[in-house]
């Protein structure tokens, strides 16, 4: 699978589970691995924050959790210190804590 066909199945699904997508980059995660990573990290570092970029990070990380893709734990790290990126690119799947009363 190509990079560039995955993150464009990916961005463009909106909320249509991208099943086969998906599918397809678990099998060939040693191919994909490298390009997600390189999605993850310009997201994280704010050399790409394109709602396209983001729209495929929700996905992304969620394959990379999947694929328990240790390289990615920095760019996780950086991602996770800005919450408006954060609010971004995961938007309702963020769970906030209640309010403690």
């Amino acid at each position: 699978m190509q990079i560039e066909a995955l993150i464009d199945a990916l961005a463009t699904a909106k909320n249509v589970l991208p099943r086969q997508a998906m599918h397809d980059a678990l099998d060939g995660w040693d191919e994909v691995a490298p390009g997600l990573l390189a999605l993850l990290a310009s997201y994280a570092d704010g050399s790409d924050r394109s709602e396209r970029s983001g729209d495929a990070l929700f996905f992304a990380l969620h394959l990379m959790g999947q694929a328990r893709e240790k390289r990615a734990f920095t760019s996780i790290c950086r991602l996770i210190q800005d919450s408006e990126a954060l609010e971004a690119a995961l938007g309702d799947a963020i769970r906030r804590p209640s309010p403690v009363s």
